[in-house]
């Protein structure tokens, strides 16, 4: 009987470790299926929102990797950087298409064998590329998310060490994972997450991001978007004792400087800091230092310690924005524009070349529109003229710099409003369309459109100027 009861106390404790064992392996699984799968849909949706900018980013990214490869005798491997940069558009479609549709089939469960290795493919490619950006520092910014949570390289290169980390568990338990649908319900969710992501991104990029986070989205103040964020960064002196040659870190000078301490520099500090606020016997002196060495326990007196948080100035969002009159460009006309009280039209063509193209003659350089380009100075035209009999301004803002080809684009499709030369990055950042229209009022955004979606003077002033 106590055989009996020991080999059945035996096959229970082993049954329990087993069930456990199982219960923390499901476990595992599904934090790292919720993790994983509502990361990869998120990530893929702030992009798809923006797959203009997302593209912008990876070009970026292959540009300065065939620079860099041409820097380090690797110039075999320039060509297809050069080549992806130039496909950048329909590389990012796919990808934040691909990257939605695999988090949808993670959550779901479903296909896991492929769809774990293609997570596994993803997370390599993407973790080598962030260690790469926050190594060499190519990018300030990864894009992972776009405008909406901007990550540096090194925030971002952490977040897919730690994605890699579960995606390596649901690759290790690919086929521990049983899908919450049926064959055919695999297969539903499959085709209508491709089609509903590829549609809303295309949506997005035929018209505007739905959701804006840049700092010209509507309601935005230019003003205060190129203004510096005010911290409050604490500057630390390092001087250096003359007497025995100890280094402290002051958080103004001492009252005995410069006779008893050597300049050596100052250290701008940020974050979370404890600091001891101490009382120079000899001089009655009150400051702060970030520690109190053995030598000068007996000459100075702590008085108290703090613990601050302090935050460095932040760049301004909007750094290059200016406008030259294309005539002279000696003035920038940027700020009369921004001070102007009422209403007023940004057009933003970023270059002629989707509307036309040009042609050199005997007589100087003519540019030659396309239908679209046609129809665009019809509608433009129009705008322009029923804006100005409401005292509303039209101003063209255009990367392109030469003063040849803005005469030629103006002369050719008869445009009346003045043209002012942007830099061209500050235009991608204004508007994800080109051309591109905006409203505003003083500083601040009002209104935005697409080309695809440019409405009449009348529709515009009823919506947004005599509402």
């Amino acid at each position: 009987m106590l055989l009996v009861l020991g080999f059945l106390k035996k096959n229970i404790i082993f049954s329990s470790t087993n069930l456990l064992e199982r219960f923390f392996m499901q476990l595992v699984i599904w934090i790292s299926r919720i993790f994983v799968g509502v990361l990869f849909i998120f990530s893929g949706f702030i992009k798809a929102n923006d797959a203009l900018g997302f593209s912008y980013k990876l070009e970026e990214y292959f540009e300065k990797f065939a620079s860099i490869f041409n820097e380090h005798s690797l110039g075999f491997l320039a060509p297809p950087m050069e080549w992806m940069a130039h496909i950048a558009l329909p590389l990012a479609i796919v990808i934040v298409v691909f990257e939605m549709v695999l988090g949808v089939l993670t959550l779901i469960g479903a296909f896991m064998p492929k769809v774990s290795k293609y997570l596994l493919i993803m997370i390599v490619f993407f973790t080598f590329l962030t260690f790469v950006s926050w190594y060499f520092e190519i990018v300030k910014t990864c894009g992972c998310f776009g405008e909406a949570i901007p990550l540096t390289p090194f925030q971002s290169f952490i977040k897919d060490l730690i994605l890699l980390s579960m995606i390596v568990v649901l690759f290790t338990f690919r086929k521990n994972i049983t899908s919450l649908c049926t064959s055919n319900g695999d297969k539903i969710s499959l085709w209508s997450s491709t089609v509903i992501c590829t549609l809303f991104t295309l949506y997005c990029y035929q018209h505007l991001p739905v959701l804006d986070f840049r700092a010209y989205a509507p309601g935005s103040s230019i003003k205060k978007g190129m203004e510096i964020e005010k911290g409050n960064p604490l500057t630390m002196y390092k001087l250096k004792n003359k007497g025995n040659g100890i280094v402290i870190s002051f958080a103004d000078f001492p009252a005995d400087y410069p006779a008893n301490w050597d300049w050596i520099e100052p250290e701008i500090v940020d974050g979370e800091l404890t600091l001891i606020e101490i009382k120079v016997k000899a001089t009655g002196q009150v400051t702060k230092v970030l520690a109190v060495p053995n030598e000068f326990k007996e000459e100075w007196e702590v008085v108290s310690t703090s613990t601050e948080n302090f935050v460095p100035d932040k760049d301004a969002k909007i750094q290059q924005l200016h406008a030259f009159y294309y005539k002279d460009r000696e003035t920038d006309y940027i700020q009369m524009m921004l001070d102007h009280p009422d209403h007023y039209f940004w057009l933003v063509i970023r270059d002629f070349s989707d509307l036309g193209e040009f042609k050199q003659a005997d007589d100087g350089l003519h540019f030659m529109p396309n239908s679209a380009g046609k129809s665009f100075a019809k509608h433009l035209n129009k705008l322009y003229k029923d804006a100005k009999r409401s005292s509303v301004k039209l101003h063209a803002l255009t990367g392109e710099a030469s003063y040849e080809k803005i005469e030629s684009f103006k002369h050719s499709l008869a445009l009346g409003f003045e043209f002012y030369d942007c830099d061209d990055t500050e235009l991608k950042t204004m508007i994800r369309s080109s051309p591109g229209l905006l409203l505003l009022k003083a500083d601040t955004v009002v209104a935005k459109w697409h080309n695809n979606d440019f409405d009449t003077f009348e529709e515009i002033n009823n919506q947004y100027i005599n509402k």
